[in-house]
C-alpha cells in the first residue's frame, strides 16, 4: 500500500482519537500530520501511529524512493537509447533515400540506354532486311546472267559449229574449183575420161578433212 494512502486511511479511522489519551501510548507513538491538513492550518488534525508501523512505512517509502530512482534512471537510459535509435533511423532513412535516388538515376540511365539500344537495334534490323533484299535481288540478277551466259555459250557453240561447217564447205568448193580448172587445162581425151570418172564427192572430202 502507498504510504500516502495508508496515512489517509489511518486519518479516517482515527478521527475520534485525541492527543489527550493514555500517557503510556505517548511513549510508543509519534505525531504525523496529513498533507491536506498542513495546507489548511485552521483544520489541523493530529494522527498518531505506532512506532513500528511508522518505521515500516518509512522503510517502504525509502524502498519506493529507491525503486522510483531506479525506474527514473532506466527511463532516462531508455529515453537516451530511444533518441539514439531515432537518430540512427533518421540517418538510415536519409541513406536509404540517397540510395533510392541513385537507383532511380541509374535505372533512368539504363532505361534511356536500352531505349537508344532498341532504336539502334531497330535501325540495324531494318538495314539487315534491306541488305537481305538487295542480296536476293543480286542473286536473282546473277542467276539471270548465268542463264544468259549459258544461252550465249550454247549459241556460240552452235555458231562455231556452223562456222566450221561453212569453212569446210568453202574448202570443198575451192578444191572442186581447183579440180575443175585443172581438168579444163588437159586434153579432150583426158576431159572425156575425167567426165566419166567424175571428181571427188563432197562427203568423201569432208571425211578426209575431218580425219586430218
Amino acid at each position: 500500500m502507498n504510504v500516502k494512502n495508508y496515512i489517509v486511511t489511518q486519518q479516517k479511522e482515527r478521527l475520534s482519537v485525541t492527543s489527550a489519551g493514555d500517557s503510556s501510548k505517548k511513549d510508543d507513538t509519534e505525531e504525523v500530520y496529513s498533507p491536506r491538513e498542513e495546507k489548511d492550518a485552521t483544520n489541523r488534525t493530529m494522527i498518531t501511529l505506532p512506532c513500528d508501523q511508522y518505521e515500516t512505512l518509512m522503510r517502504q517509502l525509502e524502498v519506493e524512493r529507491i525503486e522510483h530512482a531506479k525506474t527514473k534512471t532506466k527511463c532516462e537510459e531508455l529515453a537516451d537509447r530511444l533518441d539514439f535509435a531515432r537518430g540512427q533511423i533518421e540517418i538510415l532513412e536519409k541513406q536509404l533515400q540517397r540510395e533510392k535516388d541513385n537507383f532511380r538515376q541509374i535505372l533512368g540511365s539504363v532505361q534511356e540506354s536500352n531505349q537508344v539500344g532498341d532504336e539502334r537495334k531497330g535501325q540495324l534490323e531494318i538495314r539487315v532486311r534491306e541488305l537481305h533484299q538487295d542480296n536476293q535481288q543480286l542473286a536473282q540478277r546473277l542467276r539471270s546472267r548465268d542463264s544468259q551466259i549459258e544461252k550465249l555459250q550454247q549459241a556460240l557453240a552452235k555458231e562455231k559449229s556452223s562456222h566450221d561447217q561453212q569453212i569446210i564447205d568453202m574448202e570443198v568448193r575451192r578444191c572442186q574449183e581447183d579440180y575443175i580448172s585443172t581438168s579444163l587445162a588437159k586434153t579432150g581425151s583426158s576431159r572425156t575420161q575425167y567426165t566419166k570418172k567424175g571428181y571427188p564427192s563432197v562427203k568423201s572430202y569432208r571425211k578426209t578433212k575431218l580425219l586430218s
